[in-house]
């Protein structure tokens, strides 16, 4: 018998699947009242690949980090948790404030 359905692309065809990993800030600076005063945010910020700011008022930070860049003077509070990020294969962190 000939199969009369046609054949269907896989629409992941050609496109690598990647690792995001997601981190609340406060689960690594602690409280915080405004994010422009904690300098790991700022570094954050400066190293970010996209960034998301102001979702219902103002109030959301979301930045994207690659990790295949190469990254500066990676702050003390950040350094273990981008280690273990680049040591699991990680390929982006998604930070936001929370």
């Amino acid at each position: 018998m000939t199969n009369i359905l046609p054949a269907i692309p896989n629409p992941l065809a050609g496109h690598p699947v990647m690792q995001m990993l997601d981190v609340a800030m406060s689960s690594v600076v602690g409280d915080y009242d405004d994010a422009d005063l904690v300098p790991e945010w700022q570094w954050i910020k400066r190293m970010a690949s996209h960034e998301h700011v102001g979702v219902k008022d103002d109030s959301a930070y979301e930045y994207t980090l690659n990790l295949a860049m190469e990254l500066d003077t990676i702050p003390s509070a950040l350094q273990p948790l981008l280690t273990a990020a680049q040591q699991a294969g990680v390929n982006y962190i998604l930070f936001y404030s929370g």
